[in-house]
């Protein structure tokens, strides 16, 4: 909001960080740990950031953030949602929201995460933003095949992982994806673009089967 600049890395360090554009100061930049703190939710071991996505309300300006870590082996998700847009505000950091894995009639011990996307998508129709935010993992990680199974989270619900089931098998490492809102669709839902059994193939599929009243 006082258009200075924010950027968001994850470093050689495997710690997300948020780099805050600071005028009155000897380099012009500040960093700060984001991550790092986690480790207290974990008895204190080793967290390390592996993927991390960002998006901006277009409305309201502020911003989600969604972060994946690696803790002895497994992966976990966590959520920080409805942040300031101003560069002070991040001074303080971002208070995490865990995500754990509770999709109906699926165990896992150590799941592992492939990719997160977030996407804050606006209704003009009726003037509301819907968190758009999908996550995929390996469906079984001894697997030489990597074949992903993909989930998209509704914070607010139980269970938080709904499974979103798709027409094609996909690799980890050989498709990429985009999140979107096509015309008319009542609900948001996600590109994936890939070659599937040496087949180049674009699809899309909504976040959920949806049917306007």
């Amino acid at each position: 909001s006082d258009g200075d600049a924010l950027f968001f890395s994850i470093g050689t360090d495997h710690v997300l960080y948020v780099t805050r554009e600071v005028r009155a100061s000897v380099t012009g930049w500040t960093k700060l740990d984001l991550s790092s703190k986690l480790s207290s939710n974990h008895n204190g071991a080793a967290v390390s950031a592996k993927a991390f996505a960002l998006a901006q309300n277009s409305q309201t300006l502020s911003f989600d953030l969604a972060l994946v870590v690696t803790i002895a082996g497994g992966d976990y998700l966590y959520l920080s949602l409805g942040n300031s847009n101003g560069s002070d505000d991040w001074s303080k950091g971002v208070s995490w929201t865990a995500i754990p894995f509770d999709a109906s009639g699926v165990t896992f011990n150590n799941h592992i995460i492939a990719d997160v996307y977030l996407m804050q998508i606006y209704s003009p129709t009726d003037g509301t933003t819907t968190e758009n935010i999908f996550v995929d993992i390996l469906r079984n990680p001894t697997d030489p095949l990597k074949v992903l199974d993909r989930y998209y989270i509704q914070p607010s619900s139980t269970p938080r992982w709904k499974r979103h089931t798709l027409p094609i098998d996909l690799s980890a490492g050989s498709i990429s994806s985009c999140l979107g809102h096509r015309t008319d669709d009542y609900v948001p839902g996600i590109y994936t673009f890939g070659t599937i059994g040496g087949t180049r193939e674009l699809i899309f599929a909504p976040q959920y089967n949806a049917f306007r009243p």
